[in-house]
């Protein structure tokens, strides 16, 4: 029997056919076809004369979209075909197999032309007017569906064998994308494979998406894909946003991508107000090759997906990278298959800027008139309120303004929420408290010395044991939610948080907007941990001797009806030293602004130890030893030794166990 001799009308076709490693089969391709399966294989099909068999009028890198769009819908409604069959060239071909489809008129020849021009062509083709070339028709809607097209172009290929195996990679790809992921938010994930008219993709992209650990937006799987108003997209204002434009590749999406988000086209206004453009989550991708043909490369397509929609999480970006086919990374690489497009410099300076003063303000004007939005003054883009972000039911991830859930399934938290949220919780098991009892926290000496005074008065009342002293003492830090810093001390956020790992206590993060009051946040906070916890038993600070400092927290923090402690008022500045010394912790300055009169201290500097001779120094200079007055601030390095000499504990159970960061600085 004599091999079949395969002409392919579909991209798609073409590279299982090369996948299928039978590319010699081909006679015969569409002026569309680029891969075989790849590339180099098209390369070498064309350079042993394999034709182009069709033709069209479009030409699709030299057309703006809207021009496109305008003459696919023209050609549609006027009944003809986009696409051309060059009859000599089949003629040439001799061909036994043809494989096209039905299901898109936009993506190859129209199929009733293709069985028609078969029918009448037969005697020429083949000499025999019953011996017409067979017509395969691929129709998948679904990756399942895709799967089973393998195996339909292996057996009209003679070699259905390698169909099912060509299944299996695939399903094997997608399953091993999908353990990449598993466990991590999903963020809400818009595709659109159109941008002048905008369409979203349908067919299997949603199954991609779903695949690669996002919820698509404005889609259903197995469905067509349809056309969207900007406002529906503005609505669905979708946490990440994929511009994979059909039959485009990454060069082009690019191209296009980047004249919307500068004003150049149709709808760039709504299209610069999402927060996925916003937050700098917006991905130009290779459509033609990983999305709109139903091929092997959907595979690869889904782990592109996976690698856009988690760029902010390490751990899954290194295990896309360690995916393997026959001991071969097959993640397609940044810069060939996807790219992130960023908003305008100038764009991007006002996206960046601080929220106005009043945000607050209008936040709350939007929800008492439930509204699901409002407008940001600063910005001049819409914010979601609070009501619209409870009707999704979840945190979507991505650091809302005004999440209410928390800020639960935010990857990065030190880098992104918002609201107070918690940033580390304590991971050694025990009964939770139902009271906390709160330690104002600035990552310093003096905060640490407070919660190793604040532990031990425990033990000395007896009114906890250790562990229950741990479970119920929660660590609060405020910090600026522009530039992540906590104030005065010049310390990152990630430093405290940091620290709350290496001590394994409860962390909560408070972030300060401007234009809304220092107490307001605190307030905020307070109610986090109550709705947390119960009750707030107690608000712990580290203060030593300044009057109006503690005047200020007695009459504020101490009116709105919490019982305030100071373990540390007064003591001897010996006695703290002694202690600081026990407790094996180094401390070095973090920020050094100086004694607003008199000599300064030689040596005084960012990255110095306050150890035993840097307080001779300060005595002798005048200062107070302890920078009370603001002179300097330091950072209290607990990862540098065990918790349990950190905390002025005794070990016993689970605090054995604690892990300590060792040999960093």
């Amino acid at each position: 029997m004599s091999s079949p001799r395969v002409v392919s009308l579909l991209p798609s076709a073409t590279e299982i056919v090369g996948a299928l490693g039978l590319s010699e089969l081909l006679v015969g391709v569409t002026h569309e076809c680029d891969a075989c399966p790849d590339a180099d294989g098209m390369r070498r099909l064309l350079a042993r004369g394999v034709e182009r068999v069709t033709q069209s009028e479009i030409q699709p890198h030299a057309m703006t979209q809207q021009a496109i769009d305008r003459a696919v819908k023209t050609s549609l409604s006027e009944g003809l075909s986009l696409y051309a069959l060059d009859e000599g060239a089949l003629v040439r071909a001799r061909p036994s197999v043809l494989l096209t489809q039905a299901l898109c008129s936009v993506c190859a020849p129209d199929y009733a032309g293709v069985q028609q021009f078969c029918e009448g062509m037969a005697a020429r083709l083949m000499g025999d007017a019953d011996s017409a070339p067979e017509v395969v028709n691929l129709e998948p809607s679904t990756l399942a569906e895709v799967g089973e097209t393998f195996v339909t172009v292996a057996a009209a290929c003679g070699a259905p064998e390698r169909g099912a195996v060509l299944k299996r990679e695939l399903e094997q790809k997608l399953e091993a994308v999908r353990a990449a992921v598993q466990g991590q938010p999903q963020p809400r994930v818009l595709l659109l494979e159109w941008l002048d008219p905008p369409f979203n993709a349908g067919h299997w992209v949603p199954e991609q998406i779903e695949a690669a650990g996002g919820k698509p937006v404005a889609t259903c799987a197995a469905s067509k894909s349809k056309q969207l108003s900007w406002e529906a997209i503005e609505s669905a204002d979708p946490d990440v946003i994929v511009v994979a434009c059909c039959g485009f590749d990454l060069a082009r999406n690019r191209d296009d991508v980047a004249a919307l988000l500068a004003g150049d086209a149709t709808g760039s206004r709504s299209f610069a107000s999402l927060r996925a453009v916003r937050a700098g989550r917006v991905y130009a991708l290779d459509g033609n090759r990983y999305y709109a043909r139903p091929a092997p490369s959907l595979a690869e397509g889904a782990a592109v997906l996976a690698r856009v929609i988690h760029a902010e999480n390490p751990a899954v970006v290194t295990r896309l990278g360690q995916l393997l086919h026959h001991g071969i990374p097959w993640l397609p690489a940044e810069g060939s298959a996807w790219a992130s497009v960023a908003l305008p410099t100038s764009a991007a300076r006002v996206a960046a800027s601080p929220p106005a003063c009043g945000f607050a303000e209008l936040h709350e004007q939007a929800c008492a008139l439930g509204q699901l939005s409002y407008l940001d003054p600063a910005t001049g883009y819409r914010v979601f309120t609070r009501l619209g972000l409870e009707r999704r039911g979840s945190c979507c991830g991505c650091g809302c303004r005004h999440c209410p859930y928390g800020h639960v399934s935010v990857t990065d938290k030190a880098a992104r929420i918002q609201q107070p949220a918690f940033l580390h919780r304590r991971t050694t098991a025990g009964d939770e408290p139902r009271t906390r009892h709160v330690l104002f926290w600035s990552g310093g000496k003096d905060s640490f010395l407070a919660l190793r005074a604040w532990l031990r008065a425990r033990r000395a009342d007896g009114s906890m044991t250790a562990e229950q002293a741990l479970g119920s003492v929660l660590l609060l830090t405020t910090f600026d939610a522009k530039t992540r810093v906590v104030a005065h001390q010049e310390l990152s956020i990630s430093d405290v948080q940091r620290q709350a790992r290496a001590l394994d206590l409860d962390l909560l993060g408070v972030p300060l907007h401007p234009g809304m009051a220092y107490l307001e946040r605190v307030q905020s906070g307070l109610a986090r941990v109550a709705a947390d916890a119960g009750a707030v038993g107690s608000l712990v600070f580290g203060d030593l001797h300044l009057e109006h400092v503690k005047a200020w927290r007695d009459s504020e923090l101490g009116g709105l009806g919490y019982r305030l402690d100071y373990p540390l008022w007064r003591l001897p500045e010996q006695a703290l030293l002694d202690d600081l010394w026990a407790s094996g912790v180094p401390c070095v300055l973090s920020a050094c602004p100086g004694k607003p009169q008199g000599p300064p201290v030689a040596g005084i500097a960012v990255g110095r130890l306050f150890d035993a001779e840097l307080v001779r120094l300060l005595r002798d200079a005048g200062w107070d030893a302890f920078g009370e007055a603001g002179e300097f601030h330091t950072l209290a390095q607990v990862w540098l030794t065990s918790p349990a000499r950190a905390l002025g504990v005794e070990a016993a159970g689970p605090l054995e166990a604690l892990p300590a960061e060792r040999g960093e600085q």
